[in-house]
């Protein structure tokens, strides 16, 4: 099972919102802070992290979580 959670993330020596990835396959969380974003593809092992969607690619909105705003 991945869990994408929303938490404070530490960035610049200070906490800020952000997003932590928990995955069965990383041996550690990975940490992203406020204006990135994760997408699991269906029947995919891979996470995709991005800055903001970028024009034209295609992110499963089922399974995507942005931090923005």
């Amino acid at each position: 099972m991945t869990i994408i959670a929303g938490l404070p993330v530490e960035y610049n020596d200070r906490f800020i919102r952000g997003i932590a990835v928990f995955a069965p396959w990383r041996k550690t969380p990975g940490n992203y802070h406020q204006s990135h974003g994760a997408c699991l593809g269906r029947r995919s092992r891979t996470i995709t992290v991005v800055d903001e969607q970028p024009q034209g690619m295609d992110m499963d909105p089922t399974c995507s979580l942005f931090t923005t705003g």
